[in-house]
């Protein structure tokens, strides 16, 4: 069912008023009227059309109808309300062409939805290689840090004998990769406690602990972290 197909109540009740119509543009007035209300079978506008007894707006009136149609496979229908034969053949002539038309947008349509595919597809591919790439950058950054953390663990010294004294002291090789110059200079600096001569701040950032949480640590752990960074 359709929901605003006319009744047949109103569509009795609309040709009576047609029938009592003088002319094509009051004909025409009422029939717009009509089409803005309510769908229409073809029998339904073939009644109606064959009321009008229309002078020279009979085939524009077919096709503003049809045009609301519920059943267009039934076109032919629309013919019985016309009077004249060159009405009938002028309403097939554009039936035809409106059928031609369809087909083409339907074609066109169709590529439309075709290229479309490809086109998603092409981007779901180039999307896909891209997270790939992403995925073994991530990787790659992966294995340079690893390499650059083993290359700043710093496990080698060099012991030096001073002239001056008897005093033995210990001189630490920093990696050249190594960037963090206040390590650098706390680990060239005398004595056992290097790693105090760091700000709060910078203790932090390289040891992951504060002073005073570094303190509490056993001698053996502050003497491994001291040796991994550099400063034992």
């Amino acid at each position: 069912l359709v929901d605003d197909l006319i009744p047949d109540s109103e569509l009795q009740a609309s040709i009576g008023r047609l029938g009592n119509l003088g002319n094509d543009k009051d004909r025409l007035r009422t029939l717009r009227q009509l089409a803005t209300s309510f769908t229409f079978t073809c029998a339904q506008i073939a009644s109606l059309l064959s009321t009008c007894q229309f002078s020279t707006s009979a085939v524009s009136s077919a096709q503003l109808l049809y045009g609301r149609a519920v059943d267009k496979d039934d076109w032919e229908k629309v013919c019985d309300g016309l009077k004249w034969k060159e009405e009938k053949d002028e309403f097939t002539l554009w039936i035809g062409e409106q059928i031609r038309l369809s087909d083409t947008i339907e074609e066109e349509t169709t590529t439309r939805i075709v290229a479309g595919q490809v086109v998603k597809g092409t981007l779901d591919q180039r999307k896909l290689d891209m997270e790939a790439a992403k995925t073994q950058q991530a990787v790659d950054n992966a294995k340079v840090l690893q390499q650059v953390a083993q290359e700043t663990t710093l496990n080698e010294g060099v012991n030096t004998i001073s002239l001056s004294a008897p005093k033995v002291e210990t001189v630490v090789e920093l990696s050249a990769s190594t960037t963090n110059a206040q390590v650098m200079e706390a680990a060239k600096s005398p004595g056992k406690d290097r790693e105090m001569q760091l700000s709060d701040e910078e203790f932090q950032g390289v040891f992951g602990m504060s002073k005073e949480e570094f303190k509490g640590k056993a001698g053996w752990k502050q003497k491994d972290l001291k040796k991994k960074h550099g400063l034992f």
